[in-house]
């Protein structure tokens, strides 16, 4: 068994990453230990949001969580990077900045956040799960074929609209984590249904494409712990 800790701005960006690994490598056995916590209904039992995850990385405690994890994810979306308290700006000299590049100063901003003794010991054990600029942009390909990985922008919104094309329920952009909206999301990472699918999608966002790099690296790890 191989076990994972997610530290999350939500449930629903765990609902996204969880069917992502688990379809992955759909012959292992996953034990997930969700940051905040969801209780046994899906509800979201403890605080999220992305202030939260930049104290649970500050946190010296975080490295109690590898007594009982093989890795920690951690995620956060791009669209709050120029927020006071992270301060990685989207553009420089007046132009947007690739997306690329944008995602390699928001992988050092959150490794700074995170202290020598944990990074020096665990370093390898961390994945990031970044949405450029939101987890959203990973899920439009899935009822929008045409969508393509420059388009980073109000994905949420893409989302949507190609949603109620095909008389899906939306996802409330005010309360993402109501009944229907965790089902929207559900139903949508449920189309990551392994391997070929999962690589499929996730040339549709750098992010997406970075992560699944990582998640590569889940199967060389010392499961006795």
């Amino acid at each position: 068994m191989i076990k994972i800790a997610l530290i999350t701005e939500g449930i629903t960006d765990q609902f996204v990453i969880k069917p992502i690994i688990e379809n992955y490598y759909k012959d292992e056995e996953f034990r997930f230990t969700p940051i905040p916590d969801v209780d046994e209904t899906d509800k979201q039992a403890g605080f999220g949001g992305w202030v939260n995850v930049i104290n649970y990385c500050k946190d010296d405690n975080l490295i109690e969580l590898f007594d009982y994890n093989d890795f920690v994810v951690v995620q956060i979306d791009a669209d709050i990077s120029e927020e006071k308290g992270f301060g990685v700006s989207h553009s420089k000299n007046g132009k947007q900045i690739e997306s690329e590049i944008l995602y390699e100063n928001i992988l050092k901003k959150l490794q700074s956040f995170i202290s020598e003794e944990t990074w020096e010991k665990y370093a390898d054990r961390f994945l990031f799960a970044i949405g450029i600029y939101s987890i959203e942009c990973w899920l439009v390909a899935i009822v929008n074929p045409r969508h393509k990985s420059k388009n980073t922008q109000n994905c949420l919104f893409r989302l949507n609209s190609s949603l109620s094309k095909k008389n899906i329920k939306p996802i409330n952009p005010k309360d993402k984590n109501n009944f229907n909206s965790q089902m929207t999301y559900k139903n949508l990472a449920n189309q990551f249904k392994n391997k070929k699918y999962i690589d499929k999608y996730a040339n549709k966002n750098v992010g997406f494409e970075y992560f699944v790099k990582q998640i590569n690296r889940l199967l060389n790890v010392d499961n006795d712990n």
